[in-house]
């Protein structure tokens, strides 16, 4: 597998030759090249890509599956969540309602929450019209003692 400088060196490249932009299938066109540092990223057996195509609209379709909490009240969730101590070869989705009502998966599922307000905190800190959601986030972690924040990666 190519270094992750040169991976990152090639995409930008490519949003370089794009007016600014790269969108994935010109990242797929340019991997097709088999000299290319994009090339072993991809899964080029048929059978095997296929195999992972499939399993991609399956968790789709349990994303999208929604159910009302609440009797009369138009809100919608996700109906199956997937929590990140079980990921991995033998994991899977539970239905919302056994997570809440399991004291451990709970509190799993609120940590995944905040492991992910880390990411989008990483990712918009930069904008300054986000301040008070910023600290909204903040507030919430000190109230739960989970002060975790993911730090950058290149």
């Amino acid at each position: 597998m190519a270094k992750r400088s040169e991976i990152k060196a090639a995409l930008e490249a490519l949003a370089a030759g794009n007016n600014g932009k790269v969108n994935p299938r010109d990242v797929l066109v340019a991997a097709r090249n088999e000299t290319s540092v994009l090339h072993k990223a991809f899964t080029w057996d048929d059978s095997k890509a296929g195999e992972r195509y499939r399993l991609q609209e399956a968790r789709a379709l349990l994303q999208r599956y929604r159910i009302r909490i609440v009797e009369g009240d138009k809100t919608t969730v996700r109906a199956f969540v997937s929590l990140t101590d079980e990921r991995g070869k033998n994991g899977g989705y539970r239905p919302l309602i056994q997570v809440l009502s399991m004291e451990e998966r709970r509190e799993q599922m609120l940590a995944d929450a905040l492991a992910e307000l880390s990411r989008f905190e990483e990712k918009y800190r930069i904008l300054s019209e986000l301040e008070p959601v910023l600290k909204s986030i903040q507030t919430v972690r000190r109230r739960t003692g989970v002060q975790n924040s993911i730090q950058a990666s290149a």
